[in-house]
């Protein structure tokens, strides 16, 4: 009975410091300043952000100035920078976005970076976002607390 107490109080240490892990993330100033990721996230990050502008049909310019914010803060050379902003024209394909999420940090700030550059009151962007949300699998407390975050109504 004891053992059974011992791994019980193990598991729940690794789920509470795995729930504030994620909460720090969520603390995060600014989810679209990219300096701190290393350079394949900052590409994953940035063409989830044109994904999402992309979600209503078009990318407009104020969504393209927030991603070019966002690149600019990346530490991407920049040839590869160019080449990145060059193929944001063409939404990305979500799916081979999603594979490239490898954590439940990178979830975060892969929807974190989705409402950055979005419009985010218009239809078709909720339903993106929602969408998104779910095949991140990111739990709900998470989901909302960005969402007032960045001003979402729910």
């Amino acid at each position: 009975m004891g053992q059974r107490r011992d791994i019980e109080l193990v598991l729940s240490r690794k789920v509470l410091e795995a729930h504030l892990q994620n909460r720090r993330q969520l603390m995060q100033s600014d989810p679209a300043d990219l300096r701190e990721v290393d350079a394949e996230e900052a590409k994953l990050l940035v063409r989830a952000m044109a994904a999402a502008a992309h979600a209503d049909g078009g990318l407009d310019a104020r969504e393209t100035s927030r991603i070019r914010r966002a690149l600019a803060s990346t530490r991407l050379a920049d040839a590869e920078r160019s080449e990145l902003e060059a193929s944001l024209a063409e939404p990305p394909c979500l799916e081979t976005l999603l594979r490239g999420v490898s954590s439940e940090e990178t979830a975060t700030r892969f929807y974190a970076v989705s409402l950055a550059a979005t419009e985010r009151g218009r239809g078709a962007n909720k339903s993106y976002l929602n969408y998104l949300a779910h095949r991140l699998k990111l739990p709900r407390d998470v989901t909302l607390r960005l969402n007032r975050a960045f001003d979402v109504p729910v």
